[in-house]
């Protein structure tokens, strides 16, 4: 049987699957499809459950903002004041209590995070959401997606000048990190997943007193490879915020680390790799071997 596309005023949205508890897309954002064959093809290579996720940006004609009410005070605040100036557009509640606000999309903005404030985030071209209504989430306004608001595009665009905001989810600061350009089966893209999986493993197992260092070291060994367009910074910032949460270290210190280490990665961009049969071995990127230590800041 075919897997079932999401669908959007009559037409079907590129759709992946995302990891039950992280909700980073398994295959990367890249791998979104219209085509139920390709989807479904996706789907047997899953193990256990999964979540539906759909791109967001160009490739699905629309943005979300991201509102994360329930474990920010920020952001609820934030659609208290403002809720009276938004313009009525479909809305999705998500599993934590949330709200996904759908805008038609508008190519001057980028992923943020913490844009306009702490709680909320802004997911268009390179990235996407859990689509919840396929997970018995309701939909809270069942209109067709409205434009994005001029006030509002004016605040996150002029935050933009300020360098406010992060490309991923899980952190705050001032990085801006590029989305996955190469093919998700890439030489380079499987070599970066296969780092990122060492450094949840090394992450979830360390010892007390050393996680938060080892935290900041894996951010940015892998912050490196994100500069290549290797791997999502967001699905980096998910698995390692995932990863050091089961370690035992706090929300506050985690989100800290990771932004601080992927910031430092970004600006080092990891080398090409050897030629498939060369003799010189790449070196494993999420190892403490190698590479200097990350900056902190």
């Amino acid at each position: 049987m075919l897997a079932e596309l999401p669908r959007l005023d009559g037409r079907a949205l590129p759709a992946t699957f995302c990891n039950t508890e992280t909700k980073a897309p398994i295959f990367g954002w890249p791998a979104a499809t219209s085509d139920p064959a390709a989807l479904t093809g996706q789907r047997e290579a899953c193990w256990g459950a999964v979540l539906l996720g759909v791109a967001t940006g160009a490739e699905s004609g629309f943005d979300v903002l991201d509102l994360d009410g329930p474990r920010h005070p920020e952001a609820a605040r934030w659609l208290v004041t403002h809720h009276d100036r938004l313009p009525l557009t479909r809305v999705h509640a998500t599993r934590s209590g949330g709200q996904h606000w759908g805008f038609q999309h508008d190519p001057r903005l980028r992923n943020w995070v913490g844009r306009p404030v702490i709680g909320i985030d802004v997911r268009t071209t390179g990235s996407g959401v859990v689509w919840w209504p396929a997970h018995g989430f309701p939909v809270r306004c069942d209109v067709p997606i409205a434009p994005w608001p001029d006030w509002l595009l004016a605040v996150l665009l002029r935050q933009e000048k300020r360098g406010v905001g992060v490309f991923h989810p899980s952190c705050e600061g001032d990085a801006h990190l590029p989305p996955r350009r190469l093919y998700p089966w890439s030489r380079e893209c499987v070599y970066a997943m296969a780092a990122l999986n060492n450094a949840g493993a090394e992450l979830q197992v360390a010892r007390e007193g050393e996680r938060n260092h080892k935290l900041n070291v894996m951010a940015y060994k892998m912050g490196r490879l994100v500069a290549r367009g290797w791997i999502e910074a967001e699905h980096v910032a998910q698995w390692l915020g995932y990863s050091a949460k089961l370690s035992g270290l706090g929300s506050d210190e985690i989100s800290k680390t990771i932004r601080s280490g992927l910031t430092a990665g970004v600006a080092e961009p990891y080398p090409d790799l050897p030629p498939p049969h060369s003799s010189t071995p790449p070196n494993n990127p999420a190892s403490t071997n190698h590479d200097p230590a990350p900056c902190t800041k």
